[in-house]
């Protein structure tokens, strides 16, 4: 064990190379990233059934007759839903109960990972994923809430857009065909509206990501890992740029792959396949990310004074 008593405080031990250019940050990030295969396959437990569920609803929403069926004469005369209706019922059911366990085990998952990959970035003796998962529990719980709050602001401005969008592509009291949805998915406003989106919450992660970052290299609870990842945004803003670029990067090939169904006609087995597919990379690509924020972290923040054991 370290001679330090808090083996999260480390006075001036950070990345072997403080001065490093921003490459040597990206170096680092993935290297430490794959040191924790725990939490790469934790987030894929948790992110997998979400996505799964969320690709076979499309698939029968738009891969079938199922508007036209629920418009037409025989299912308001007879009241008998349409099969699809309870495929689509039990994947919604089953996203709406696995949402808070995604809500209550997410900080657990991403204090393992991140509490890793602090180990391997400052060369401190490694710990087990679930003793850095309990120890920054709280403070991830809390920044989990807040990125949620602000994720779901952006995404209320995004559909207040798609509505505005909708509105004036389809006339009042006209029938909602298969075909005018896939048409409105493909608009250009609303592509561009995606893509706006996408952006913000981006820019959302990769601030709520250092912010993590700062809580576990810290281990001083949320007040001072909020206000130090925010200090630390301020006064490194360029490298905090160059961050997001690389994730609006790593990004594209999960947007291309959840936008296929929008260009061809979805079935339930390829809802299958990009659906695990999605869960795959996003538990890659958000361990990476953590690897990213807390490589840049250790490489640009100031030591940390030492305090008393807890």
């Amino acid at each position: 064990m370290s001679d330090n008593p808090n083996p999260y405080e480390t006075p001036g031990q950070h990345a072997p190379d403080r001065d490093g250019s921003f490459g040597d940050v990206v170096k680092q990030g993935f290297a430490a990233a794959h040191t924790t295969p725990a939490g790469i396959a934790w987030i894929f437990i948790l992110f997998a059934p979400l996505q799964l569920a969320g690709a076979i609803v499309n698939a029968l929403m738009f891969g079938s007759d199922f508007f036209a069926k629920i418009q037409s004469e025989e299912f308001r005369n007879s009241g008998e839903p349409p099969p699809e209706i309870i495929g689509i019922g039990a994947a919604g059911c089953s996203i709406c109960l696995w949402m808070p366990v995604i809500l209550f085990a997410l900080p657990w998952v991403a204090g393992g990972a991140l509490g890793q990959i602090r180990d391997r970035l400052t060369n401190q003796p490694r710990q087990s994923f679930g003793a850095h998962g309990r120890r920054h529990y709280g403070p991830l719980l809390a920044l989990l809430l807040v990125l949620l709050a602000a994720m779901i602001a952006v995404g209320v401005v995004n559909g207040i857009v798609e509505q505005i969008i909708t509105s004036t592509a389809i006339e009042p009291g006209d029938p909602m065909t298969m075909e005018q949805l896939r048409s409105l998915s493909r608009h250009p406003a609303n592509i561009a509206a995606s893509v706006v989106t996408g952006l913000l919450m981006t820019a959302v992660g990769t601030l709520s990501n250092l912010i993590g970052a700062a809580i576990v290299f810290r281990g001083r609870g949320f007040g001072d890992g909020f206000s130090s990842g925010f200090a630390f945004c301020s006064n490194h803003f360029g490298d905090v740029v160059k961050l997001y670029l690389v994730y609006v990067v790593l990004i594209i090939p999960l947007s291309l792959l959840q936008w296929v169904p929008n260009f061809v006609t979805p079935t339930v087995v390829l809802a299958a396949v990009v659906g695990l597919a999605s869960g795959c990379y996003i538990a890659y690509l958000t361990v990476v990310n953590y690897g990213l924020a807390s490589s840049l972290y250790a490489a640009r923040a100031e030591p940390i004074a030492p305090v008393e054991a807890i």
